[in-house]
């Protein structure tokens, strides 16, 4: 709370009025209703569809039902990229965001301890009581797009392994399900939107409801700063004799540029449903309302553009220029919403949460 009062006698000292938007209670809580709740009830409900997908295909093994279980995986990560940028409340609790998709994975954990797993044929450590506390970088998406999009589909095999493999796989869907769920339940009537409700007056975990607004506001600007300098920065590097295209988030399923598009489109609707009343009740709000609209806009139009996947486009030279004109895009979008965004509402943009990663 203190940086937020030295935030306001800032604006005032800087001239600007503290007399605009007030009601960031409602606001906040119509980000709950309107953009978290739903996009955690398709999480939610593509998890579920997905494990029906990777039972059948553990029981009955074939490249058409490899096929479905690779479409009820893509189901989960769409509606993962509509939601991950939600990494607070319900999301820290019990390690859930790394729990459910663990990326970047820097140190390459999930395959060292996919090996691991491998070799011991452990079945004792699936069990539901037991898979929650093995290491995250196992227990999500990550290891399962390796299992489902490997060159050589082990999960085909009717060998020990094979059926090992599958059962890890059965372990992860009902993992997914088990955090999906939870997190749609303290979203929708649990503790995430009882404190986001309460926090007005203050609650254990907010000062006020302008911390929230804080708070969602910076969801909004590091998801762009994550596009990037990690989904994009990460795989480009700084030459393109240093590209490492496996550095591409979901390089193995080639939906790096889905993700990403997925993000935009996320991100442009959390400013309209959380943002864009407070500016527009700013005397010069209109303007800003518009150029940040037009800049989403365009955004979207340029990577619906880009010829994918995005792994083999940063070693092309003419291909790389495009994503390099994309990324300055998306930075100049992202500076937008962190320099001019903050002023014009007068909620400051908190910390930065990729600090540290």
């Amino acid at each position: 709370m203190v940086h937020i009062i030295k935030y306001l006698w800032v604006m005032v000292l800087l001239g600007f009025p503290i007399t605009a938007y007030s009601d960031w209670s409602s606001s906040n809580l119509n980000v709950v209703d309107r953009y978290i709740v739903p996009r955690y009830a398709a999480l939610q409900q593509s998890s579920q569809g997905l494990q029906p997908a990777i039972f059948t295909l553990c029981q009955q093994p074939s490249v058409q039902h490899l096929e479905q279980a690779k479409q009820g995986f893509h189901a989960v990560m769409d509606a993962w990229q509509k939601i991950e940028h939600m990494r607070f409340g319900p999301a820290e609790l019990f390690l859930r965001h790394h729990r459910f998709f663990m990326w970047p994975d820097k140190h390459n954990t999930g395959a060292k301890q996919l090996r691991r797993m491998r070799a011991k044929q452990d079945y004792a450590v699936l069990t539901p009581e037991r898979f929650r506390h093995n290491s995250v970088a196992v227990q999500g998406l990550s290891v399962l797009e390796r299992l489902l999009f490997a060159k050589k589909p082990n999960l085909l095999k009717k060998d020990g392994e094979g059926l090992y493999l599958c059962q890890l796989s059965q372990a992860i869907s009902r993992n997914l399900i088990q955090i999906s769920t939870a997190l749609h339940g303290d979203w929708k009537q649990g503790q995430g939107r009882h404190e986001i409700a309460t926090a007005k007056g203050g609650n254990d975990s907010y000062e006020s409801d302008i911390e929230v607004a804080s708070i969602l506001l910076n969801q909004l600007h590091t998801q762009l700063q994550r596009v990037v300098e990690m989904k994009l920065g990460r795989p480009l590097d700084k030459s393109i004799k240093r590209a490492k295209p496996k550095r591409a988030e979901s390089w193995r399923s080639a939906r790096a540029l889905k993700n990403i598009k997925l993000n935009l489109i996320s991100s442009q609707d959390l400013y309209h449903v959380g943002f864009s009343t407070a500016v527009l009740t700013h005397p010069s709000g209109d303007a800003l309302n518009r150029e940040i609209t037009q800049s989403f806009k365009d955004a979207i139009e340029r990577i619906a553009s880009l010829k994918g996947p995005l792994p083999p486009m940063v070693k092309d030279p003419e291909q790389r220029a495009q994503l390099m004109a994309f990324q300055q895009h998306v930075s100049e979008l992202q500076q937008l919403i962190g320099e001019k965004l903050p002023g014009m509402i007068h909620v400051p943009l908190g910390f930065n949460s990729l600090d540290g990663d």
